[in-house]
């Protein structure tokens, strides 16, 4: 086979197809060919193409080099893949081996102690195998780590240096710049989970390391991370300043002074006009008790029953990390804002026709209209403190947990082992329907 003019995702992409073509035509079932070569002296990427045991083409980068001694020698790249592994990655990761070579170092003869297809993991390493395990494992999360780590470490140039430090040698210090460039570009509140989602790459490089030898097989680079032995950014410390506060929740008075100040009409001039499905989708949620932004977003319109004047939500929170579904009651006004939502959506899909990033976009709005600051992600918090209080003055005997279980907060112990999406029904139920009173009173309205 002859080595193709440019070397992209879709000239290797081809190149295995050919070859799966020639191999059911009686062709061999495994070949190498060059198709990178570096300046003189610093080798060339071999692609290796190998038919599996499904008659399936398994394409593998070499990095091929020739020592001082004039021995022609071989590292294992990783395992072509268009989206997690294409050629341009495989270049970037013979960056390391091509500065040892210049120095008149044999890069497998730097470390003896781990296998001659290995090589040491870098800072890059310990990011691309969080997002890679959260991809390929399909964590509920992984859109959000994959965007915060590419766009704010991954893709920044003047990281490159960190990026490529071998992992065990990145230092607090390291950590802290990305977190300072971070705060001086005005995005410190992804600052701190940037800072958390490296904190947990770290600890999973060094606790995963069998977890590697799957993903492998599926195309991540064979590379070694035994010799971290330290979290980088365990101890940078968060800015308080971006942290979601605790007390992030509205008082009486501003819950009332945001549904005075909302209107749907584009021609009311005096208050601020808030887009209709997401001020319903706002409302039923503090109708319901304050649930995680997107359980609701989650709900079809095939869980909501409105003659049981229920819906059901599935939490995938929690630490069983098994999703959980739940039942939470419908009150007269709870289900006025569904059929609003149905109207507007056609009963088709999901109750909420726009995107998750939708609902805080009409809070930024808001907030700068009534120069004040309101927040999607307080609306629980707000029917937790507001609840309680009520509750706690109005219900004889009042039980702090009817209000966990409203919102559907894991329990402990015996509790959670007889604890259904039906349990506590008549309870939830009532405490709901004097939730919806004390709402009226404040001011809710649809």
């Amino acid at each position: 086979m002859q080595k193709p003019k440019k070397v992209n995702t879709n000239t290797l992409t081809k190149l295995c197809k050919d070859f799966l073509k020639q191999h059911k035509n009686g062709g061999e079932n495994d070949t190498s060919l060059a198709i990178h070569s570096f300046p003189q002296g610093e080798g060339s990427i071999v692609f290796r193409m190998k038919i599996n045991s499904n008659d399936t083409v398994v394409g593998t980068f070499i990095y091929r080099y020739t020592n001082e001694h004039k021995k022609v020698r071989k590292i294992s790249l990783g395992k072509f893949d268009p989206e997690t592994y294409p050629f341009s990655k495989a270049t970037e990761d013979t960056a390391l081996y091509r500065k040892q070579i210049k120095q008149g170092i044999d890069p497998l003869a730097v470390n003896l102690s781990h296998t001659p297809e290995k090589r040491l993991a870098t800072f890059k390493d310990v990011v691309h195998f969080y997002i890679y395990y959260q991809t390929q494992s399909g964590k509920k999360d992984r859109d959000n780590v994959k965007r915060e780590l590419t766009k704010n470490v991954l893709g920044v140039k003047k990281f490159e240096p960190i990026l490529d430090t071998l992992a065990h040698e990145v230092t607090e210090d390291c950590i802290e710049k990305i977190v300072s460039h971070m705060v001086k570009r005005d995005i410190g509140r992804s600052s701190n989970r940037v800072k958390t989602y490296l904190t947990t790459a770290y600890n999973f490089a060094k606790k995963r390391q069998a977890t590697l030898g799957a993903l492998r097989e599926k195309g991540f680079p064979d590379v070694d991370f035994s010799r971290i032995r330290y979290n980088p950014a365990q101890d940078v410390a968060t800015d308080p300043s971006f942290e979601q506060s605790k007390n992030n929740h509205l008082t009486e008075k501003k819950l009332t002074q945001f549904y005075q100040s909302v209107t749907l009409d584009k021609d009311d001039s005096t208050r601020f006009c808030m887009e209709t499905s997401t001020f319903y989708l706002i409302t039923l949620n503090i109708l319901l008790g304050g649930h995680r932004k997107r359980q609701l977003i989650d709900v079809d319109w095939g869980r909501v029953d409105f003659e049981e004047r229920s819906i059901e939500i599935i939490d995938y929170k929690g630490n069983s990390g098994k999703p959980r579904e739940y039942l939470v009651y419908l009150s007269d006004t709870a289900i006025e804002c569904l059929k609003r939502l149905r109207e507007l959506s056609g009963g088709v899909g999901k109750i909420y026709p726009f995107s998750e990033s939708y609902i805080p976009k009409q809070f930024r709005l808001y907030s700068t209209w009534a120069k004040t600051s309101v927040k999607y992600d307080g609306l629980r918090s707000t029917c937790t403190t507001l609840m309680k209080k009520h509750f706690k003055k109005v219900i004889k005997n009042y039980d702090p947990d009817d209000v966990k279980r409203i919102q559907h907060h894991v329990f402990s112990g015996v509790q959670s082992k007889h604890y259904d999406k039906n349990e506590y029904w008549e309870e939830k139920t009532a405490l709901l329907t004097e939730w919806e009173q004390y709402l009226k009173q404040l001011g809710l309205w649809v």
